[in-house]
């Protein structure tokens, strides 16, 4: 139990309209190696423009690909961070 900003219903609106966004106006890619990636992974790459529009299987099948936990480690392992579950950490890079 925690404090939550959104709600469930809020969070899948916006995964919703992100999801929307990324497959009808897509992004712009600059790499020509990251388009390549792209297309093969199932998205619609227009390599005149650098446009690629992403479907929403691409990105869900992403989602569920990620690892549940991920390290970020320091050199120092006292300041290692591992993010997973609900944890958040704010981090000032300067």
């Amino acid at each position: 139990m925690g404090y939550s900003v959104l709600c469930e219903q809020d969070l899948a609106a916006i995964h919703e309209a992100t999801l929307k966004v990324l497959h009808t106006t897509g992004l712009r890619v600059l790499s020509a190696r990251a388009r390549e990636i792209y297309s093969g992974a199932g998205c619609s790459v227009d390599s005149m423009t650098g446009m690629v529009k992403i479907p929403a299987h691409v990105v869900n099948d992403a989602i569920e690909a990620a690892p549940a936990r991920v390290l970020l480690a320091a050199r120092n392992k006292n300041h290692d961070i591992i993010l997973e579950g609900r944890k958040v950490y704010f981090k000032n890079f300067a």
